[in-house]
């Protein structure tokens, strides 16, 4: 290692050991295991530095440094968010602490779904996701089924035969 080398690798480890927000991830300081696809080599400060990026959670050269809260990118401040894990949005501090609402995968903000959870649906592009389309919800919970339908643990996806309004599980009438 030249002494360029370790100079700069010593004053990043310091520098990661003091960082209260983000932390460091010790796992990944070995074998490039946070750089995406593991692919490294020779860089500006270090002998291991990730070309291709990081993977979800991880920030710098070597990606060994932790994003906050519920990051998956964040930018050279582990506490300034990009993108967050599912259920969660930057929000006006960029911290993902702001969540989505109940049956949204993933938000814009507060009040727009981009995708809903599964067995959730959104209605003619409406800005939030639906309790299952043939259920009647109670807190975003499939309770019981639509005339025509049955299946509560399958979000009433199953339809009942012929001229069943209403039928059991095993599609009597």
């Amino acid at each position: 290692m030249r002494n360029i080398d370790l100079i700069a690798s010593t004053l990043c480890m310091f520098q990661l050991v003091n960082n209260t927000t983000g932390g460091i991830d010790e796992q990944c300081l070995v074998d490039c295991a946070c750089c995406i696809d593991r692919v490294c080599g020779p860089g500006h400060y270090f002998s291991n530095e990730c070309y291709i990026g990081c993977i979800e959670g991880h920030r710098g050269a070597r990606c060994s440094q932790l994003c906050s809260h519920n990051c998956t990118k964040c930018t050279s401040r582990a506490d300034s968010c990009t993108a967050c894990y599912d259920g969660y949005y930057p929000g006006s501090a960029r911290d993902c602490t702001s969540k989505c609402l109940p049956g949204c995968k993933t938000c814009t903000s507060e009040t727009t779904c981009t995708s809903c959870k599964e067995g959730y649906y959104n209605a003619a592009g409406q800005s939030y996701c639906n309790c299952a389309e043939h259920c009647y919800c109670e807190n975003n919970q499939c309770i019981s089924c639509k005339e025509g339908y049955y299946d509560t643990s399958n979000l009433c996806n199953s339809i009942c035969p012929g001229n069943c309004v209403m039928c059991s599980p095993n599609t009597n009438c």
